[in-house]
């Protein structure tokens, strides 16, 4: 019988140690995510779900197999695992699931940035895996929060040219962050001082409007000035006030239909503590322009003669437009949009031009898709460019619209899924933001 001296068995044991934290180096929690999302801005959950992925790298093919976690949430890092005013831990949670809720006493606040990690264990309960530490912040948590009032133009619903907005404020020195909350019926495009604030397209997403609202959150805080800024947004119908008569789906019947409308509020956070809200109201103007009329089905129409130079940068006299007036809710609920925006997946050349005559052509992009064209052209001012998009041909090579168009009825003087822009005599350029069309071909 062999005995170990108690430096033997200090040995042995530190040797342990060292064998499981090389192994353990190989194993990393990683993809962690609040409400699915990576480091998100929009939380309005009062209990916010985390979720993360163990990864390794280990050769000899053991994995962690997780037993117990605790869940770390900390409005500084430096607090985080800390007994703090300022951070939470979960009692030992015995799951062998990577998903956790917030089960905090202490409510989360709205407009916070919080951070998160977690501890897990296995069964032995000697081997730890620490994760990085993750953030996510909260927006609005309570209807009450909304200190915005939702705004349009003074036209009715069937009139057809777009709602432009606009409000001109001061900014201080010195801005540590910046937030942006905006909602709109249907959709809006905005931008702080002339750059827009999202590289997304249709926001916010489609819901019943009668019911709930969604709201987007962006971080503005690269785009605003020292003295006079401005925000301004173009709003869209969408889904929302849809015109003409759609034989499939009656959104023309829709209960909510109405003039297309919005509601925003921007936080600005100074380095000294201070805090500046800038939120929609009647103080804020009002006119139409470029944007003759859109329509989800139809497409855009856009003439560059009635565009409106600086219209949304700093330094434009609105003196002349006409107030925003406040209007009613669409529906008693904003709620954070946490599902994916429209992004530009890729762009796509046309493969092939054929011409019919000198003012039709036919363009061939090679795939059918969902999105939209750009036009670059030059010509004399007043001169109509349409594009209509399709996904088959005629035996001719023209466009057939037969496979689609049974589904819609255009408004007079309008066709379905076609773009318009009408030229001022200059170069220029048209992608149509309230709109998107299914198509191979476009003539």
């Amino acid at each position: 019988m062999k005995f170990q001296t108690k430096n033997e068995k200090y040995m042995l044991a530190l040797l342990g140690l060292l064998v499981w934290a090389c192994n353990s180096n190989n194993i990393d929690i990683e993809n962690m995510r609040c409400e699915y999302q990576v480091a998100p801005l929009g939380i309005d959950s009062p209990a916010p779900r985390f979720t993360w992925n163990y990864t390794t790298n280990n050769k000899n093919g053991k994995e962690f197999s997780q037993d117990s976690y605790q869940l770390y949430i900390a409005t500084r890092e430096q607090d985080l695992g800390k007994p703090s005013d300022n951070s939470w831990q979960s009692d030992t949670i015995y799951s062998n699931t990577p998903h956790a809720i917030y089960q905090g006493s202490e409510k989360l606040k709205s407009r916070t940035r919080y951070y998160w990690q977690v501890i897990a264990w296995d069964k032995t309960k000697r081997h730890k895996i620490t994760s990085p530490i993750s953030s996510f912040e909260t927006a609005q948590l309570n209807q009450s929060d909304w200190t915005g009032a939702w705004i349009t133009d003074n036209h009715d619903k069937d009139y057809m040219p777009a709602p432009m907005l606009r409000k001109s404020f001061i900014a201080q020195d010195e801005i540590r962050q910046a937030r942006l909350y905006v909602s709109a019926a249907a959709y809006y495009k905005m931008t702080l001082n002339g750059e827009s604030v999202t590289s997304s397209h249709l926001n916010p997403g489609f819901t019943h409007y009668d019911k709930r609202n969604l709201y987007n959150t962006y971080d503005v805080t690269p785009l605003l000035l020292k003295g006079e800024n401005v925000l301004s947004a173009v709003l869209g119908n969408g889904f929302y006030n849809e015109a003409a008569p759609v034989a499939t789906w009656s959104y023309e019947q829709a209960r909510w239909r109405n003039r297309s409308r919005m509601i925003c509020e921007m936080e600005i956070l100074y380095k000294n503590g201070e805090k500046q809200t800038i939120h929609s109201d009647s103080t804020w103007k009002a006119t139409t322009g470029p944007y003759i009329q859109n329509n989800i089905y139809s497409g855009d129409t856009y003439d560059a003669r009635l565009a409106i130079a600086g219209w949304n940068k700093p330094g434009f006299d609105d003196s002349k437009w006409t107030n925003a007036i406040q209007v009613a809710a669409p529906s008693p609920l904003l709620v954070s949009q946490n599902m994916p925006a429209i992004e530009t997946e890729q762009f796509i050349t046309p493969i092939n031009m054929r011409s019919f005559g000198d003012t039709v052509y036919v363009y061939d992009f090679g795939v059918n898709m969902s999105g939209v064209c750009t036009l670059s052209v030059n010509g004399e001012k007043g001169t109509k460019v349409s594009m209509q998009h399709g996904e088959l041909l005629k035996n001719n090579g023209r466009l057939e619209m037969r496979n689609l168009d049974i589904y819609y009825k255009p408004l007079p003087g309008l066709a379905f899924q076609t773009d318009t822009y009408i030229l001022d005599g200059k170069q220029g350029t048209f992608t149509p933001d309230f709109t998107y069309h299914g198509f191979q071909y476009v003539e």
